[in-house]
């Protein structure tokens, strides 16, 4: 089992399954038991956790998406799986539960216009050059915080992409090296002026690494990180770039939008569907082309139209 998915299962455990059933033998529980926690999830309710400190915090969620419902599910119908597997059980009680419905968020990458605003409203940021090359490399968030100076060939002109950096999902959780979402590793080239903002990096970089001296902490050679050789907090970049979106008049966007904002401005100029998915890791062509088909759908129409402009002239 990959870190990341241990992760993911001690969350959902930790935070949701154990305080429901952790109290009930496993032929206790019963099919309205689970639906009713499913339901119950999607509201408002209280979380409570044990602090670094030893200390318990309640906080208030807002409810979970369908789409962390589904997450529980998988965890919970699993684990009892295995228990029908050893006659623990006669049948998996969570084969009864009805999930919602999971609806894609709605994307709001930047284009057009929005593409100068926002690279002005970036400007001195001191997340300008991670926004930059985020937005123009498609790199989700975990990768591009946890990208290493290793991973960057300015001879090729390449980024190789072969993990991430994601934090533990628990009190006092520390940020490690995690596999890729789909575990696909790529190398993909970028253009001429994102690694020249890369190269200007590496020269601030070293600039702070002589000013810090034994201070400087930077043992994995992070690309992106702070003037003593830290790495970025996801929170971090997070709320730098909410600002930044905002300052632009793009407040709806989310800093994944710049995934999508990669992606959108690569077929509108004209790069094929497979090289865009190939770039941005995706499990399949079919995912891309499902996820950005209004972008497809407009260049099918340039093409069309490039068509009848040459049969008119013949």
């Amino acid at each position: 089992m990959k870190p990341n998915t241990i992760d993911q299962y001690d969350y959902q455990i930790r935070m949701h399954l154990k305080p429901a059933f952790g109290a009930l033998l496993l032929t206790e529980l019963t099919a309205p038991m689970v639906q009713n926690l499913y339901n119950s999830r999607m509201k408002p309710y209280k979380i409570k956790q044990k602090m670094c400190n030893g200390k318990w915090k309640v906080n208030k969620s807002p409810g979970l998406s369908a789409k962390s419902i589904k997450n529980i599910h998988s965890v919970l119908h699993e684990a009892l799986d295995k228990a029908v597997e050893l006659r623990y059980l006669r049948y998996n009680v969570s084969d009864a539960a009805t999930l919602p419905k999971v609806i894609k968020s709605e994307m709001h990458p930047v284009e057009g216009e929005n593409v100068r605003e926002f690279l002005n409203a970036i400007k001195g940021n001191p997340m300008e050059n991670l926004l930059y090359v985020t937005a123009f490399t498609g790199m989700r968030q975990g990768e591009v915080i946890g990208l290493t100076w290793d991973c960057v060939d300015f001879n090729r002109k390449t980024i190789r992409i072969y993990r991430q950096l994601q934090k533990e999902r628990k009190p006092g959780g520390e940020y490690k090296f995690a596999p890729l979402k789909n575990d696909k590793q790529r190398v993909f080239m970028v253009a001429d002026d994102v690694l020249n903002v890369l190269r200007r990096i590496r020269s601030k970089q070293s600039e702070w690494k002589l000013a810090a001296g034994e201070n400087w902490v930077n043992d994995e050679n992070f690309v992106f990180t702070t003037e003593l050789g830290r790495h970025l907090s996801k929170c971090t970049v997070y709320e730098s770039f909410k600002r930044c979106a905002k300052a632009a008049g793009l407040p709806e966007t989310r800093f994944h939008d710049l995934r999508h904002t990669y992606a959108t401005l690569a077929l509108e100029q004209g790069t094929d569907i497979k090289t865009v998915s190939s770039n941005l890791g995706h499990a399949t062509v079919a995912f891309t082309l499902d996820t950005y088909g209004h972008v497809t759908e407009k260049m099918q129409q340039d093409s069309a139209d490039r068509m009848q402009r040459y049969l008119q002239s013949i």
